[in-house]
């Protein structure tokens, strides 16, 4: 069987790098293709053996999307592909397009909950609901996915299948860590050092951790923190440290591939949002025995983590004062990171090992398969 994972980025994905390698591993032939050009989701991969491949053009307006589905239809022809998982909103809707072309079994991956409206973007809006109507069925990553899908969006619940993403751990120390996160923190020297890591955009909310650690600061706590990634947020999260004077404590660096060794060189994840559908930074953190603070009604953040005992879960309305209070508790007893850190370890591995999720993608690809 010939299996395609569509999706859009090129960038490195534990999650899409680990189920491709269980692929490979279970004899599938697969194939990896993305709307970007070939990137270091590509060149992780192939050391499976995966085939990879990038259009090497996005999908922006309708011209793009009908030159996508064009693509598609041809290299599904010519590569043989009988399953494509489709990753994200964009390639949902152009393979549920190309499987009318052409035959091949579909499932599409949804990744986002209700983002698109927060967002207010209208584009974004009609892709989701077309997706929707493009395909037949659709995976839920997190039970918070699949109630959306279901309860919000009116979805035939017989048309959504729950798997959660899964992990090769291990993949992690081989792309995603330099072993700098000594240097790290002698780069950033603090009693606690935090750490976010998500897009900078407005519903990742990372503005309100930047309010708990000036309330912090203003209780003279030695503090830092290192805020990961970027995006049209930036300018800004920037004009606010600049007008607090918060340079010496909050530091926009910018996206960073070796995430490991910023998770190891820190304390404690704090992560605000408020739209996830399965974040993959703080089962990173897990991995990585550390915890994280998180929001209540987000993702699958109620699925797994217990408040106090593998992580601290906070009001997602009104988050700052619940994370303040727990970050003071613990910068006065930092003794209570270490076991609680141990047990999101526990956790993580056993809920989003890729081993133990591998057997929910046996059950949809067995009758393919037969």
């Amino acid at each position: 069987m010939r299996i395609l994972i569509y999706s859009p980025p090129n960038a490195r994905a534990v999650d899409l790098q680990s189920v491709m390698e269980i692929f490979v591993k279970k004899g599938y032939e697969v194939y990896l293709l993305t709307h970007m050009a070939k990137g270091d989701l590509h060149q992780n991969v192939e050391k499976y053996g995966v085939k990879t491949f990038g259009a090497g053009f996005n999908a922006n307006g309708a011209s793009a999307y009908l030159q996508h589905v064009k693509y598609l239809v041809k290299f599904v022809r010519e590569h043989k592909i009988d399953v494509i998982f489709a990753h994200l909103q964009s390639t949902g809707l152009i393979s549920g397009i190309a499987r009318k072309l052409t035959p091949f079994k579909l499932f599409y991956i949804r990744h986002n909950t209700d983002e698109h409206k927060l967002e207010g973007s209208r584009n974004a809006i009609v892709i989701n609901w077309l997706a929707n109507k493009a395909v037949s069925k659709i995976i839920a990553i997190s039970n918070k996915v699949s109630r959306y899908l279901i309860d919000v969006e009116k979805i035939d619940p017989s048309r959504v299948v729950r798997i959660n993403l899964g992990y090769n751990f291990e993949s992690y120390i081989h792309t995603d860590r330099k072993g700098v996160a000594a240097d790290i923190r002698r780069e950033f020297p603090a009693k606690m050092l935090l750490l976010s890591a998500a897009r900078l955009i407005p519903v990742k909310r990372q503005m309100l951790v930047f309010e708990t650690v000036k309330k912090m600061v203003e209780e003279k706590m030695d503090v830092k923190l290192l805020c990961l990634s970027d995006g049209p947020y930036r300018p800004t999260l920037e004009a606010y440290v600049r007008d607090n004077g918060l340079q010496d404590n909050i530091f926009l660096l910018g996206s960073k591939k070796n995430i490991i060794d910023y998770m190891e060189a820190t304390d404690l994840f704090v992560h605000l949002s408020e739209s996830e559908a399965s974040n993959n930074a703080v089962k990173e953190m897990g991995y990585c025995r550390k915890t994280a603070i998180v929001c209540n009604d987000v993702g699958d953040f109620d699925d797994y983590i217990v408040n106090g005992v593998n992580g601290y879960i906070v009001d997602k309305t009104n988050p700052v004062e619940p994370a303040f209070r727990i970050l003071k508790d613990l910068y006065h007893a930092p003794e209570k990171l270490k076991p609680i850190g141990d047990k999101l370890y526990e956790t993580v591995v056993r809920e989003f090992s890729i081993e133990n999720v591998a057997p929910l993608y046996d059950k949809l690809l067995n009758p393919v398969k037969n």
